[in-house]
Parts: C-alpha cells; sequence; structure tokens
C-alpha cells in the first residue's frame, strides 16, 4: 500500500484533473481543471477503501488540498467570489493536467491571487515601539478533542479543562492579537503569513469537502505585512497569502480560547525541514513587529509534542519513545530550558518525532524573547501521540 506524503505533494499553482474513484460526490467536477492552491498536512496516513469488481482496494493519503475550480461561464476578467473553491483528499487528485490556452491562464491567475505573494520592503526596520508577547501555550488541537466537549467520558477532556484555563488568562490579559503557528501547515519552500483582515470560510458550500469549517475571525493584515516585510529582509524565506481555508490547527485552538470574544487571529506556518534556528529567529521577528506596532499580543503553539501514532492501544496510550522525550521537553520548558530544545541530537529528535518537526516551539521560544518558565497544566496521551498544554506569561 502506497501513500501520497508531505514530500511528494503537488506544488501550489499546479494544474490538476480531479477524479471521483474515492468520492464519488466528486464527479461534477471531474472534467473541471482545478489548480492547487493550499495544503493541509496530516501528520500520519490516513486509510481510505472503495470496491473494485467486488474486491476492497485501500490506499492511504496524509495531506488535504484546497483547489480552485475553473468557472463554467467564462469571464473577461477573474474575482475570488467567481471562482468555485472546494477541499479535497489527496488522492482526489489523478495527476497534472496537460495545460491548453485557457487553463494556463486560469492556473496563473490562480498562483497570482491565492498562492502567496512575496512581501515588500520595510524601511527603518529598526523603529520600536512598546509592544510585546504578554505570553505564550502550547495547546493540542485534534477534532476529536473538539467533539469530546459532548463526550464526559472522553479522555481528551483533561486537555480542555486546562485551555479553559489558559483562555481564563486571556480574559484577564485582554491581548490586543493571538499569533497562531500552525503544525499543519508546513510548506517546504518557506514560512507564509496570513494577511487577511477577516478569517472565514472561503470554500463553496455546495460541497461539504473532508472536514467541517467553523471559522471566522478577524485577522490583522498591519501585523502580517510588518512581520512578512521584516522576515523577507533579514533573509528569511517567507510570503504573505489570504487563505481560502483554514485547517483544524487554526480553528480548533481559535474557538475554544476565545469563544464569543472575538480577538484578532494572525495564523503563521512553519516551514517543514527548515533550520530549528530560522523558527527561532522568524519568532524574534514576529516579535520584532508587535513591538514597533504597540500589539499586546499571545502566542499559540499549536501542535502535540510526540506524533507517532498507534490505534492498537487504548486511546491515552503514549509510545514509549515518544513519552520518553515528551517527558524531557516537559521538564526543560518547565525550567525555561528551552535551548535543549534546539539543541537536540538527530538521532534523538527522530526518534521523538514531534508534531510538526517542533517548528511551532522553536518559533514561541523566538516570539517569547527570552527562556520562559512553563506551567504545565496536562498531559496526556492519545492514540500514541502526546498532548501537552502548557502556559507562559512573559
Amino acid at each position: 500500500m502506497t501513500y501520497r506524503t508531505i514530500d511528494d505533494m503537488f506544488e501550489p499553482g499546479t494544474l490538476v484533473q480531479l477524479t471521483d474513484l474515492w468520492t464519488p460526490a466528486l464527479a461534477r467536477y471531474r472534467d473541471r481543471p482545478a489548480v492547487v492552491i493550499d495544503i493541509e498536512v496530516l501528520g500520519y496516513p490516513r486509510s481510505i477503501t472503495r470496491q473494485v469488481n467486488g474486491t476492497s482496494v485501500s490506499e492511504k493519503y496524509d495531506c488535504i488540498y484546497t483547489v480552485a475550480l475553473l468557472p463554467v461561464e467564462p469571464a473577461a476578467s477573474l474575482a475570488r467570489e467567481q471562482v468555485p473553491v472546494i477541499r479535497l483528499i489527496s488522492l482526489d487528485v489523478a495527476g497534472i493536467l496537460p495545460a491548453e490556452p485557457q487553463s494556463s491562464e486560469f492556473a496563473a491567475w490562480c498562483a497570482r491571487e491565492f498562492c502567496g505573494a512575496e512581501p515588500a520592503f520595510v524601511a527603518n526596520p529598526s523603529a520600536a515601539g512598546n509592544g510585546r508577547f504578554i505570553g505564550a501555550a502550547v495547546l493540542p488541537h485534534t477534532i476529536p478533542m473538539y467533539e469530546a466537549r459532548h463526550r464526559p467520558n472522553d479522555h481528551r477532556n483533561k486537555s480542555l479543562v486546562a485551555i479553559e484555563q489558559v483562555r481564563r488568562h486571556l480574559e484577564q490579559w485582554q491581548p490586543d492579537v493571538i499569533v497562531l503557528a500552525s503544525t499543519h501547515w508546513m510548506p517546504r519552500d518557506g514560512f507564509f503569513i496570513d494577511d487577511g483582515a477577516q478569517h472565514h470560510d472561503g470554500c463553496d458550500a455546495s460541497y461539504q469537502g473532508v472536514e467541517p469549517q467553523l471559522f471566522s475571525f478577524p485577522g490583522d493584515p498591519e501585523l502580517a505585512t510588518l512581520i512578512g516585510g521584516l522576515a523577507h529582509g533579514a533573509g528569511l524565506p517567507v510570503r504573505r497569502i489570504h487563505r481560502v481555508a483554514q485547517e483544524h490547527a487554526v480553528w480548533v485552538p481559535g474557538h475554544l480560547l476565545c469563544q464569543e470574544r472575538r480577538i484578532p487571529l494572525l495564523p503563521c506556518s512553519i516551514w517543514w525541514r527548515g533550520p530549528r534556528e530560522a523558527h527561532r529567529r522568524f519568532g524574534e521577528i514576529i516579535a520584532q513587529a508587535v513591538r514597533r506596532l504597540d500589539r499586546r499580543a499571545f502566542f499559540v503553539a499549536s501542535g502535540g509534542l510526540s506524533h507517532t501514532f498507534d490505534f492498537s492501544k487504548p486511546p491515552e496510550y503514549v509510545v514509549p519513545q515518544g513519552e520518553r522525550f515528551d517527558r524531557l521537553a516537559q521538564e526543560w520548558l518547565e525550567r525555561g530550558q528551552h535551548g535543549r530544545l534546539l539543541d537536540m541530537s538527530e538521532d534523538d529528535f527522530e526518534t521523538w518525532n514531534p508534531e510538526g518537526r517542533a517548528g511551532h516551539l522553536y518559533m514561541m521560544r523566538g516570539a517569547l524573547g527570552q527562556d520562559v518558565r512553563g506551567q504545565s497544566l496536562c498531559y496526556h496521551g492519545s492514540n500514541g501521540t502526546g498532548y501537552l498544554t502548557m502556559l507562559f506569561q512573559s
């Protein structure tokens, strides 16, 4: 059995052909050119099965694509509201579509409109105000945890109780903005930052796709613009983008932390296989922008610790080698020894196998600007992986 992983995904901007082999509801889109505009990495291969001549055929997938569909009615010029956008599993993409004049022009338009832009140069980057990160949190984000609110005996409710403690601190601290690093947004070519003034579901309501889209939050385009410009000036690979869809690593903690209070939310990616030090540096640049714009900011490192799955054991199980390093990481963060995470050997790091390659943790350290001691609120396993909820006050 083979499956498509992050290392062999189709790149954003690629013109692709859809198939309805795995998802029959896609039949109506099968003959329409589609362009990949965004990718969510799930972090473990999921299985899907279909029947072929009475035999079950199974394959696995590890990512979800957001694709834009060529409108049925041609138009002299395109706008976002005219272009249907849907989310689907990677197996629903049959392959690259041969380019024709109309589809090539559409793909080029999608690349400009949906796939991000290089930030503009920012003059006088040393100017500083009085803004700062007032705190941070490491939070899990899975949809089953969000759904556990309605299942009293679900072990994930431990995390929900802990996240509620973080929410109460936010009510007290009153941040101007939440900067959230998502371990499901893992581009291979650098960092991305969402500069949308409003984050809401821009997918076609006639096709429900692969999971619910439950987000509607204000953004902070001014802060995103400055972060992008400063990072670009510092030589980091970075692009600005207004995403059509947000994955659950954004909207689950966003809902649980903000509830009815709509705190501006600024999502940013990690850099898949990017250097640990680059993530710390990107966090420092985020803090520089926060300082310059006088924001009181809160950082959310959205992701777990060890990320090796085992569904053969009880739901709260953690694989032993993962838990061993989880406990070390938890101890180091409690002591404010963030540098020990940066200095892990490659062998230990690969054995640990942290979610998002721990990019969210390195970025958080840069944003905080110092080795702040963390307060552990909850740790438990979930199908082999390690969940940590930890609060930092700077």
